[in-house]
C-alpha cells in the first residue's frame, strides 16, 4: 500500500504517462447516449420538491456504458452503467433488462448489469419505481421512464458494438476542494482511532479518485471509469434547467478533452452519503453567521441554514458546479497519463435481492445475533440537509424523543409503526413507516440489491444507497479482506471500490455510530441500526462467487421486488395544444440579439422565440437550441448545442388557455468561441388544436458578432506591440502569460487555460474605446472580464525566461499589463476603465527584467502597494517607467 500512496504524493511533473506494460487481455467496450427526459413541466428528482419543476435545459444528459468481458469466455462480463440520474432504480433496471434480453437473449442479466446514478439532483422525475419518490412529482411519467430506459440500452448497445480487445489498469489520485463532509458531527461518533487511519486520505471525507482505465489493444484509450464521493447538489434547490450537475460536466469535459473518437468517461460516485460539494461550509441565510455544528440550524430552525458552493459570494450555484466539475475533471485527466497498475485476472459478478423485512437475522463479529426491519424514515430525515433543508421544525441530530411530538401523530396517518417495529429501529423516532405501507402501491423497497463486481485485482461494490464516508470505508476494507482470505488477492494487492445509489434507491447507510446521532444520514438508513453491518456479513457471505473457482451451487436470486410501472398514479396532464400569438408563427424571433454589439467572453447573448412545448419531442441525440458560425464560405456551421454547458434552453409558458408559449435561447461566450459571426437556431415542435398532430418548425435569430474571447476571471486577449517587435516580445512574454492562466485556472476551478494571441496590429475596438491625453489608447470591449495591451518596443535581445514558482492569488476581474508608462499614468488608466474598482488584493509575481532602448530597467511591481504608497500623493516624484500588473476586484 505504500508505494501506491507515494503516487499519490508524486506532483504532477512525476505523473509521467507510462503504458500499461503488462495484465490480462480483456474484452472491452464503451457507449453512451441521451437519456434527456422532458425538460419542462414535470418535477425534478433529488431534492424532493413539488415546486421544483423543470422550466428548461443547461445541458443534457446521459448514459455511459461499460462492458469488461473475459475474453475467452463471453458469459463472464459484466456492465456497469453511470447515468446522469438521481439513482439507481428498480424498474429502470427491470426495463433495462428486459430489452437487453430481447436483443442479445441471456448475456445480459440481474447478476451482470449494474446501474449507478451520479447522484445529480438536476434532472427530471417521475421515473421511479416506488410511492414515496414520485410524490412531489405527481407521479408516474411514461415519457420520462421511456427515455431513460431506452437511453440506457442504446448506451449498451453502443458498448456492446464496439467491443474489442483491451487491457485495463488502476490509478489513484488525491482531489482537493471538491468536498468536504456536511455532517462532521456524525462522523465525529465514530472511533477516534478509526478515524486517526484515514486523515491522509480526507479524514472526514475521502479525497482519493481511482480511475480505470480502458485501454484497446491497437493502443489508444477508449474510455475512464472513475469513483470519487461528492453530491450532486451544487445546482441548487431552486435550479429549474436540467442538466447532470457536477459529475455530468466533468464528464463532458473529459470526453471534448481527448482526441480519441468516442472516447467514454465515467464519472461514479462513491461512499457519497455525508459529503458535499458547498465546500466553503454551511452558513445561515439572515445572518450570515456559521449553523450550529450539532444539528445544523439557526435559532433552532433548519431552513435557514444552507451550504455554499465554492463561487460563493461572486458566483451562484451553476459557477461553483463549474468549480468542482473542473477540479474532477484535471483529476481524472491527469490520471489518464500517471502510473498505471495493470489489471489481471478473472471477470466475476454477483447479485441477490435480499428481503430486510422478512427480516434478515445474522450475527455481528462478536456474536450478537442482531436482525434488519422493515423500511423506515425518521424525523430529522424530513429536516434535510445543508444542500436542501427540509421544512416546518424538524432539525437534524433528533434521537429518541423528537422535540415535536405532534408529527408522530402525522406519521401514523400513514401506517403508524408498531412496538416491535420502533424498538428495532431505535433509537431513531419513526416518522414515516414506508416500509409498511403498501397502499396503493409500496411506498418503498424492503428488498434490497446486493451486487458486486470484480475484474482482477479490482473489485466493485455496487451500493442501493448511499453509504456514509466511513460506512463505505468499512465496506470497502471487509470486501478486499475477503477476498484477500480467499486468495483471490495477496495482502494489499487488491483494489476495491464502491458505487453508489445503484440498482434501487435505499436511501442512506450510516454505521451504527452515526446512526445513534440521528441527523439526517442515520435518519434516512431505512432498516435499522444494524443496516450497515447487514450489508458487510453479505459481503463475507458472498465473496466466494467472485473466486477463479466458484462454488458449485449458484448464488440464490432471492426474492423479486414488485413492479409498479403498469399501476403508478400519476397526476402529471399532458401537453393539449400549442398556439403562436395572433399574427405570429412558431419560431417567429420575438426579442432579437443585438447585432451591433461586439461581444466578447464572458457576454450574455439571448434571442426570444415563439415557442412550444418541448415535451412533444424530446429530441433525444437531437438539440432544442444551437449556435452557428458563419464560415468563410459563407454557409453555417454549428459549433454549440444541447451538450454545452454554456448555452441555455429556457421554456416559459405565457398563456395557458390559449397554449402560448417562449422559448430563450442563451448563450454566455466562452473561452472557446472564435472571432466571427453566429446566429441562434431553435428546434421546437408544436402540437395542433385539432387531433393533436406533432409537427416540426425552426426559428433563427440575427447575426451577431464575436471579438476576440476571454473566459472567466482568467480570459485572454490581444497582446498589441505599438512598436512592432511583435513576435520577439510575444515569445518572451507567452510563457509568463500561459504559466499565469494556468496557475488561476487550477487555483480557481475555471474551465482550461486562455488561449493568448498576439498580433502587431490593435484589434478593432468598440466606441467605448477611450484613451488619455499622452497616453497610448486602452480599450476594454464591453463586459469582457480582460484585457491584455502592452505598448512598448523591447530590445530585439531579451533575456532568459523565467518561471513561476508559485501561484499568484487572483480573485480579480481587470488586468492591465503595460511597459513604459509612469505608475501613475498607468493609475489613470485603469481608473478610466474600471471606476468601481474596490480595494486589490495582492498579486505576488517573480521579477522580469528587460533592457529598453533607453538603458532603462523595467520590472513588475506589486501594483496594490505602489497605489497605495505612492500614487495617493499627488506630488510625489515620477519614477522611472515600470511595468504594471493589476488585478482589481469590480463591484
Amino acid at each position: 500500500m505504500l508505494p501506491r500512496l507515494l503516487l499519490l504524493l508524486l506532483p504532477p511533473c512525476l505523473a509521467a504517462s507510462q503504458a500499461v506494460e503488462s495484465g490480462t487481455l480483456y474484452s472491452l467496450g464503451v457507449g453512451k447516449a441521451d437519456i434527456t427526459g422532458p425538460v419542462v413541466e414535470i418535477g425534478m428528482m433529488g431534492y424532493a420538491s413539488l415546486a421544483q419543476k423543470g422550466s428548461g435545459l443547461r445541458q443534457r444528459i446521459y448514459s455511459r456504458a461499460f462492458i469488461v468481458g473475459d475474453a475467452a469466455a463471453a458469459s463472464e462480463r459484466w456492465v456497469y452503467i453511470i447515468a446522469d440520474l438521481a439513482c439507481g432504480d428498480t424498474a429502470i433496471r427491470d426495463g433495462v433488462l428486459k430489452q437487453l434480453a430481447e436483443k442479445y437473449g441471456g448475456l445480459y442479466h440481474q447478476g451482470n448489469v449494474a446501474l449507478v446514478g451520479t447522484h445529480s439532483h438536476a434532472g427530471p422525475g417521475a421515473w421511479l419505481n416506488y410511492l414515496l419518490p414520485q410524490i412531489t412529482t405527481l407521479g408516474f411519467d411514461p415519457q420520462s421512464y421511456a427515455a431513460v430506459v431506452e437511453g440506457i440500452v442504446r448506451s449498451v448497445d453502443r458498448a456492446h458494438g464496439s467491443i474489442g480487445p483491451g487491457y485495463l489498469s488502476v490509478s489513484q489520485t488525491l482531489v482537493a476542494g471538491a468536498n468536504i463532509n456536511r455532517s462532521p458531527y456524525a462522523y465525529e461518533a465514530n472511533p477516534a482511532a478509526e478515524r486517526a487511519r484515514y486523515e491522509s486520505v480526507g479524514g472526514e471525507v475521502d479525497k482519493v479518485m481511482t480511475a480505470l482505465l480502458f485501454t484497446s489493444a491497437a493502443g489508444p484509450a477508449i474510455g475512464q471509469l472513475n469513483w470519487f464521493p461528492v453530491h450532486g447538489t451544487s445546482l441548487y434547490l431552486n435550479n429549474t434547467l436540467i442538466a447532470g450537475d457536477n459529475k455530468g460536466l466533468a464528464a463532458s469535459l473529459l470526453e471534448k478533452s481527448v482526441a480519441t473518437p468516442g472516447f467514454v468517461a465515467g464519472f461514479s460516485q462513491a461512499n457519497v452519503g455525508d459529503t458535499t460539494p458547498n465546500t466553503l461550509g454551511a452558513f445561515c441565510q439572515d445572518t450570515g453567521l456559521p449553523c450550529r455544528y450539532e444539528d445544523s440550524t439557526c435559532a433552532g430552525e433548519s431552513q435557514q441554514c444552507i451550504g455554499r458552493g465554492p463561487a460563493f459570494p461572486h458566483g451562484g450555484d451553476a459557477k461553483s458546479c463549474e468549480i468542482i466539475a473542473a477540479k474532477q475533471y484535471e483529476a481524472a485527466k491527469s490520471l489518464l497519463t500517471a502510473p498505471q497498475t495493470p489489471v489481471s485476472g478473472k471477470v466475476r459478478s454477483l447479485h441477490a435481492f435480499v428481503d430486510f423485512a422478512a427480516p434478515y437475522t445474522f450475527p455481528l463479529p462478536n456474536g450478537t445475533v442482531v436482525s434488519t426491519c422493515a423500511a423506515a424514515l425518521g424525523h430529522s430525515f424530513a429536516a434535510g440537509t445543508t444542500d436542501g433543508p427540509g421544512a416546518f421544525d424538524f432539525v437534524q441530530n433528533d434521537p429518541d424523543q423528537p422535540k415535536n411530538p405532534f408529527w408522530n401523530l402525522v406519521g401514523g396517518l400513514l401506517h403508524p409503526p408498531t412496538e416491535a417495529q420502533r424498538k428495532c429501529q431505535a433509537p431513531k423516532p419513526v416518522l414515516l413507516d414506508v416500509g409498511n405501507a403498501n397502499t396503493p402501491y409500496a411506498w418503498t423497497p424492503n428488498i434490497v440489491d446486493f451486487q458486486l463486481l470484480r475484474v482482477g485485482n479490482l473489485a466493485v461494490v455496487v451500493s442501493p444507497g448511499e453509504a456514509t464516508t466511513m460506512a463505505g470505508r468499512r465496506w470497502r476494507a471487509t470486501l478486499t479482506a475477503a477476498l484477500e482470505e480467499l486468495g483471490v488477492w495477496g495482502k494489499g494487492d487488491g483494489w476495491a471500490v464502491i458505487g453508489a445509489p445503484a440498482n434501487s434507491y435505499t436511501h442512506y447507510i450510516a454505521t451504527p455510530e452515526e446512526y445513534a446521532v440521528q441527523r439526517y444520514e442515520g435518519a434516512s438508513t431505512l432498516y435499522g441500526p444494524h443496516t450497515l453491518a447487514a450489508y458487510l456479513h453479505l459481503t463475507t457471505t458472498h465473496a466466494k462467487y467472485l473466486a477463479d473457482d466458484l462454488p458449485p451451487t449458484p448464488l440464490p436470486p432471492g426474492p423479486r421486488p414488485p413492479i409498479n410501472t403498469n399501476n403508478s398514479i400519476s397526476l402529471i396532464a399532458g401537453v393539449v395544444y400549442d398556439s403562436p400569438p395572433l399574427g405570429k408563427k412558431f419560431g417567429h424571433v420575438l426579442d432579437d440579439v443585438d447585432s451591433a454589439a461586439a461581444h466578447n467572453a464572458g457576454d450574455v447573448v439571448s434571442a426570444t422565440f415563439v415557442g412550444a412545448n418541448p415535451r412533444n419531442n424530446l429530441r433525444l441525440e437531437g438539440t432544442f437550441a444551437a449556435v452557428e458560425m458563419r464560415t468563410p464560405r459563407g454557409t453555417w456551421e454549428r459549433v454549440r448545442d444541447d451538450s454545452d454547458w454554456s448555452l441555455l434552453f429556457k421554456w416559459k409558458r405565457t398563456e395557458e388557455l390559449t397554449g402560448q408559449s417562449q422559448v430563450t435561447v442563451e448563450w454566455t461566450v466562452d473561452r472557446d468561441a472564435r472571432p466571427g459571426k453566429y446566429r441562434f437556431r431553435y428546434y421546437g415542435d408544436s402540437k395542433a388544436v385539432l387531433g393533436g398532430k406533432i409537427t416540426g418548425f425552426e426559428g433563427v435569430s440575427a447575426e451577431f458578432s464575436i471579438l476576440r474571447c476571454c473566459f472567466g476571471v482568467v480570459g485572454c486577449g490581444y497582446i498589441f506591440f505599438r512598436n512592432g517587435a511583435a513576435r520577439g516580445a510575444a515569445n518572451y512574454f507567452q510563457p509568463h502569460l500561459q504559466l499565469l492562466n494556468a496557475w488561476i485556472s487550477k487555483s480557481y476551478g475555471y474551465i482550461g487555460g486562455c488561449r493568448l494571441n498576439h498580433t502587431a496590429r490593435p484589434p478593432k475596438l468598440p466606441p467605448t474605446a477611450s484613451s488619455t491625453a499622452g497616453l497610448p489608447l486602452i480599450a476594454r470591449i464591453p463586459s469582457a472580464p480582460l484585457w491584455l495591451l502592452i505598448t512598448s518596443r523591447p530590445k530585439s535581445r531579451l533575456l532568459p525566461t523565467p518561471h513561476l514558482s508559485q501561484p499568484p492569488h487572483i480573485t480579480l476581474r481587470t488586468m492591465i499589463l503595460r511597459l513604459g508608462t509612469p505608475l501613475d499614468g498607468l493609475h489613470q488608466l485603469l481608473a478610466q476603465a474600471h471606476p468601481a474598482v474596490q480595494h486589490p488584493q495582492l498579486i505576488a509575481l517573480p521579477e522580469l527584467d528587460f533592457a529598453e532602448e533607453s538603458g532603462e530597467r523595467g520590472h513588475l511591481v506589486d501594483l496594490p502597494d505602489a497605489l497605495h504608497h505612492r500614487l495617493g500623493q499627488p506630488g510625489a516624484r515620477r519614477r522611472k517607467p515600470e511595468i504594471g500588473l493589476q488585478g482589481a476586484r469590480v463591484g
